[in-house]
C-alpha cells in the first residue's frame, strides 16, 4: 500500500522472504521510480480507482539481484487515497532437493505396479 511517493505499507509472502536477503519495504520508505510511483502523482486516478500493469525489477523494489522480473499491478483505491500494489513473478528460484525428492516420492507412490506369474 502507497500513498503519494512514500510506502504506506508492505509485507512479503513467503515465498517472496525465501528469495535471500531482500530488504524489506519500511513505513514511510519512498517509493522507487517506477509505474506506482507515477500513477499516484496524479490523485484523480487513485480517486477513480484506476488500475494500471507494468513490468519491473526486484532489484528496483528490494534492493536483490535485478535479473528477476516482476509484474506489478495496481489499483486505487478510490477516497482512501491509498494506492494497492502487487508485485508477482513466475518462480525464480529452483527446487530444492526436498522438493525433488518429495516429487520422486509422489511419482513412485502413483505409478502402478504389476504382478507378473499369478
Amino acid at each position: 500500500m502507497s500513498r503519494d511517493a512514500s510506502i504506506a505499507y508492505a509485507f512479503l509472502s513467503d515465498k517472496f522472504k525465501s528469495l535471500g536477503q531482500l530488504a524489506f519495504l519500511q513505513k514511510g520508505s519512498p517509493l522507487p521510480n517506477g509505474l506506482t510511483r507515477t500513477f499516484n502523482a496524479t490523485p484523480a486516478k487513485v480517486q477513480a480507482g484506476e488500475r494500471a500493469c507494468g513490468q519491473t525489477h526486484i532489484g528496483e523494489w528490494f534492493g536483490g539481484p535485478s535479473g528477476i522480473a516482476l509484474d506489478e499491478e495496481l489499483i486505487g483505491l478510490g477516497n482512501y487515497g491509498f494506492t494497492l500494489t502487487v508485485l508477482s513473478t513466475e518462480d525464480p528460484a529452483p527446487a530444492s532437493d526436498e522438493e525433488e525428492d518429495e516429487d520422486a516420492d509422489l511419482e513412485t507412490s502413483w505409478t502402478p505396479k504389476f504382478a507378473y506369474g499369478r
